[in-house]
């Protein structure tokens, strides 16, 4: 458990126990950036959509269990950058007033793509001198660690992720994944490093 709440997309998110899910991605698919986020009993905690394919900017949209757009991922322009903001971006009028809802940024930490590791700056940190999450990529390829800190020896690993060999469902062009995620910890923004883990390693695969 965290010693306190990591809250970061809403302390909606944010449960006392410890949470389990299931992650299941759709790929070779004109749906490829559709994913959907289970818990241990089959029911659905939050869904993950690809944007608009004629886009030049790459989108994912987040929705919880309700049908809710809670968050928009967006890749920025020429960078492996990508960008969390709180709702849909329809919602707003101006480029201006969506950078209001920045709640955290992703990028790899060797600034190129094929970096193993990830580097998480909530929108606060404007300096981005001190990492305030740090995903690590597992000793197998499709598996991550997110840590609360740089992912060093004072940092707090707060959830961990990893294909599902058992149940990967190659007939409907689907892979699955088991993620944990410890008591107190924002289970959105876990959901959220976790879809961000799968863009950047895939590009990173195809680059």
């Amino acid at each position: 458990m965290a010693a306190h709440p990591v809250v970061v997309v809403g302390p909606e998110f944010v449960l006392p126990h410890a949470l389990d899910l299931i992650i299941t991605k759709k790929h070779w698919t004109l749906n490829s950036g559709e994913f959907k986020v289970k818990d241990a009993n089959g029911n659905i905690v939050f869904t993950v959509e690809a944007g608009a394919s004629f886009s030049m900017r790459p989108r994912r949209i987040i929705r919880d269990a309700a049908g809710n757009i809670i968050l928009t991922l967006r890749r920025k322009r020429f960078t492996s950058r990508w960008e969390a903001f709180r709702g849909s971006e329809d919602a707003v009028a101006s480029e201006d007033q969506l950078r209001q809802r920045l709640l955290f940024s992703v990028k790899n930490s060797s600034g190129f793509y094929s970096s193993n590791k990830l580097d998480v700056f909530l929108a606060s940190n404007v300096q981005e001198n001190v990492k305030d999450f740090r995903v690590k990529q597992g000793f197998f390829e499709r598996g991550c660690a997110i840590y609360l800190g740089d992912g060093r020896a004072n940092s707090i690993l707060i959830a961990q992720m990893h294909e599902n060999q058992s149940v990967k469902d190659v007939l409907l062009s689907r892979d699955v994944y088991a993620a944990s995620v410890i008591a107190n910890v924002d289970v959105a923004f876990i959901t959220a490093l976790i879809v961000l883990f799968h863009e950047i390693h895939e590009t990173s695969d195809s680059s």
